[in-house]
């Protein structure tokens, strides 16, 4: 508190008050007895004429000076005045301090000159005879009218400044002392009135620092009182709409965070503000690291970084979609972006929204790609069966040795018919979001395996397959669905009797490792390309498209 500068500041103001004032005033009070202590000075010595008159008067009308030069000497220690009884030519007939013979004529004496006119007469000035400063004062003595003489009376100068000098001396020291008392009084007055200041300082300093905690002391009455209520209502209200917006701000990082859009935001410098963990994915950065930097610092995608200029630079929203090509992960994205304002509408930066389309790319062209296969898978039976057909009403004399070839024809083309619907009802089933799936239960895997081979093997034999069979002695539990279990081993099966040569071998087996059922086909066919491996569970896809025809089937 001693070392606040807006104490010191307001006790030097209120001490410059103080001493000014007890200046003026002193400076006015001694200025005030000086002239009353003159005034004093002044009658004493007119009572003190008007007594030497009276002693003198006989003197003047007579011209009998010795006599009244011994009262004066006589009366002048007494009264401690220096007396002086002049004739009125000037001639001096008697003088309490110098023999009147050895005097000047005193007719031309200022005080003299001004009696003779006014009545009175004051003069202050340099002795010649004592050789110090004196004051005089002379009066007429006047007979039947006429002026006789006159009577003057003088006193040292030197008296009066010391009378002076001793009330200046009494007036400093008492105010020099009002002074200190008003000093001391002042200190603790003004510091009274910087500690609640200091302390709505310190108080303020620590909200600006986000410590809405602080309160002020309500105990006073003044103004002081009525602004620490008023801060500390101030307070309240901004630790309320701090927290909101707090909690708001909390919201909104954990919306943006969760969003699978990615969400980047720019001030005009097109410095990253803002960068979710979506958009970081997006653009392959890290996002913490990635604040404060320009965005074509971080981004590897010019589209991005040339959107976010256009926005910044026409201040219109923008939408375009982005192709990847590159980009081992995201590939497609549509790029939504818009302006920011501040709170005058000025220009505060840019958002922008990236949503990763790339999955739903894929599935279109999936989707396009199957209904193209199985647009043609559908045709082509169709086509057979209408031209058959055809061809059995307009020929009703067709031999019926032909007309049972055209039959059987068209009988294999409804089986691979039933064969494609069938699929395409399958994956529908599985697919569906509402299927119901058979409750498992428990069955021996060895069996299922068992009668898929056995259904499958005249298969093998038609296309000159060689096929083998390789169980555990033991049967293999497991709890499952027995009709799915026995649809997954067929597709197994069949896949890998289409795609293997005449002459090729495929070994079936099943074996149990630790807990799990290991059920295994191989084959000597055309295998899958490496780069297809892995598209290898993708429903719809199919490695060759132009062996539909050849060997069947929609890739299901």
């Amino acid at each position: 508190m001693i070392r606040s500068r807006f104490l010191w500041k307001l006790y030097a103001g209120y001490g410059l008050v103080i001493v000014v004032v007890a200046l003026i005033v002193s400076t006015l009070v001694t200025r005030q007895i000086q002239r009353s202590s003159l005034e004093a000075t002044r009658r004493s010595l007119s009572a003190h004429a008007v007594l030497l008159r009276d002693i003198a008067m006989p003197a003047l009308q007579s011209e009998e000076a010795g006599r009244i030069q011994q009262r004066v000497q006589v009366l002048a220690p007494q009264i401690e005045t220096r007396l002086t009884v002049i004739r009125a030519d000037g001639v001096v007939l008697a003088d309490s301090e110098q023999l009147p013979g050895q005097m000047d004529n005193h007719g031309k004496r200022p005080e003299v000159l001004e009696a003779k006119t006014n009545g009175i007469g004051t003069a202050t000035r340099h002795s010649d005879t004592l050789g110090i400063p004196m004051m005089y004062l002379a009066l007429p003595a006047t007979a039947d009218g006429e002026i006789v003489g006159y009577v003057r009376v003088a006193l040292p100068l030197s008296d009066i400044d010391k009378r002076l000098i001793q009330l200046r001396a009494i007036i400093l020291v008492a105010a020099s002392l009002a002074a200190g008392v008003g000093l001391i009084v002042g200190f603790f007055m003004t510091r009274g009135l910087a500690r609640p200041l200091a302390t709505i300082t310190i108080a303020a300093d620590a909200m600006a620092d986000g410590d809405y905690g602080q309160r002020l002391p309500e105990s006073r009455s003044d103004e002081l009182g009525v602004l620490a209520k008023s801060f500390n209502k101030m307070a309240d209200s901004l630790k309320s709409r701090m927290d909101r917006i707090r909690t708001d701000h909390n919201k909104l990082l954990a919306i943006l965070q969760g969003m699978v859009e990615g969400v980047i935001a720019v001030d005009t410098d097109e410095r990253i503000t803002h960068m979710n963990v979506a958009a970081g994915r997006i653009l392959g950065v890290n996002p913490t690291t990635s604040h404060g930097r320009q965005i074509w610092e971080v981004s590897r995608i010019a589209a991005v970084n040339a959107a976010f200029t256009q926005t910044l630079q026409s201040r219109c929203e923008l939408t375009e979609s982005v192709h990847i090509p590159d980009s081992p992960g995201v590939q497609v994205i549509n790029i939504q972006a818009c302006p920011l304002s501040d709170g005058e509408g000025a220009a505060a930066g840019a958002l922008m929204v990236l949503h990763d389309v790339s999955e739903m790319a894929r599935l279109e062209s999936v989707r396009s790609d199957f209904v193209a296969n199985v647009s043609h898978e559908l045709k082509t039976p169709i086509t057979a069966i209408r031209g058959l057909v055809e061809t059995l009403v307009d020929a009703p004399d067709m031999a019926e040795d032909d007309r049972r070839q055209f039959l059987n024809k068209a009988h294999r083309q409804t089986l691979r018919l039933n064969a494609l619907v069938v699929d395409l009802l399958s994956i529908s089933r599985l697919e569906s979001a509402a299927a119901q799936y058979h409750q498992a239960g428990e069955l021996d895997l060895c069996a299922v395996v068992r009668g898929v081979y056995d259904n499958l093997h005249p298969l093998s034999v038609a296309h000159e397959v060689t096929m083998t069979l390789d169980l555990p002695a033991a049967a293999i539990t497991i709890r499952g669905n027995e009709a799915d279990l026995a649809q997954l081993t067929t597709n197994l099966l069949e896949n890998a009797i289409k795609y293997t040569p005449p002459g090729g071998n495929i070994a079936v087996s099943l074996a149990q490792h630790d807990e799990r059922a290991v059920l295994a086909v191989a084959d000597s066919g055309i295998g899958i390309a490496p780069v297809d491996q892995q598209r290898v569970f993708e429903r719809f896809y199919r490695v060759d498209k132009a062996r539909s025809t050849a060997s069947g089937g929609t890739g299901l």
